[in-house]
């Protein structure tokens, strides 16, 4: 009897309490939940299926970003000024494109409009930053500003003229091929 129980005991231990507390499985499962894809363990390493990006990238720019980040406290201001160098990239999502047809000779369907389709931080510096009195920078207040850096470099690249530039060089692209002017676009 006690080797049964014995024998059930580890049984419940190595296959139920073991694996969930194998920091490998625990990843993985939050990584599944993360993702909300497939992913693979082999031994100690795991794989989260990809996705096809149906994105055509056609222009890129470096750009450089700067922020002023305050914040007051009992009349204590603390404040960091930051300046981002920024690679911007504009073009189109194919995911909404429609279907294209040839009728006679000529190109029938559209693209989506250029949009940014990233904004990637390659390096920052901090310009200022200056404790208040009872206000202190902590490193909470720095990743604040780095965002809100992010998010004015996204808002520079949209008020560019970067996903018009990116249009009109596709276009050129595309007339370039195809031997003549394209009318679909």
């Amino acid at each position: 009897m006690a080797l049964i129980v014995a024998g059930i005991t580890a049984w419940f231990f190595f296959s139920k309490v073991l694996p969930a507390s194998d920091p490998v499985v625990r990843l993985k499962a939050a990584l599944e939940k993360i993702t909300q894809q497939q992913v693979i363990q082999e031994g100690h390493t795991l794989e989260i299926r990809t996705k096809d990006i149906q994105e055509l990238s056609v222009m890129e720019r470096d750009l450089q970003s700067i922020i002023k980040y305050e914040t007051v406290f009992l009349g204590s201001k603390k404040t960091i000024i930051l300046k981002g160098k920024f690679k911007a990239k504009a073009g189109f999502d194919l995911t909404k494109a429609s279907e294209f047809s040839i009728v006679n000779g000529k190109i029938n369907g559209a693209l989506p409009a250029a949009e940014i389709l990233s904004v990637e931080l390659m390096d920052y510096e901090i310009y200022h930053s200056q404790d208040g009195m009872l206000n202190r920078l902590q490193s909470p207040d720095q990743e604040a500003a780095t965002k809100q850096l992010l998010l004015q470099a996204r808002k520079d690249a949209e008020c560019s003229d970067l996903k018009q530039r990116a249009e009109s060089q596709f276009k050129q692209r595309l007339n370039d091929l195809m031997g003549e002017p394209i009318p679909m676009l």
